[in-house]
Formats: C-alpha cells, structure tokens, sequence
C-alpha cells in the first residue's frame, strides 16, 4: 500500500532570517515536520526539521 501525500510546497518554506519562534509555528501547523529554507529568490538552502529545533 502506498500512501500519498499532498502538501501546498508554499506551507513547507521559510525564509532564511525567519526567527525559530516563526519556524516554530510553521513546523507545528505542518503533518510532515520539516521545513524548507530559502533565500529572497527561492533557491533552496537547506531544511529545518522539528527535531533540530525542539532537541
């Protein structure tokens, strides 16, 4: 059985001067915990998970 999961990408990115209470929030409204870290133009720099914050 293979589960499908869908997510609005735009729910999963923070900025890379986003504070970790505002990474906090998006994580905690977040089913898959993790986050993308951008920069002003969208290119990818790297993830925030629930566990690098909260450990």
């Amino acid at each position: 059985m293979v589960m499908e999961i869908r997510t609005d990408i735009k729910k999963l990115l923070i900025h890379k001067k986003s504070t970790i209470i505002d990474a906090l929030k998006k994580l905690n409204e977040s089913a898959l915990k993790v986050l993308l870290v951008v920069d002003e133009n969208l290119h990818l720099l790297g993830t925030l998970s629930d566990g690098d914050i909260r450990r």
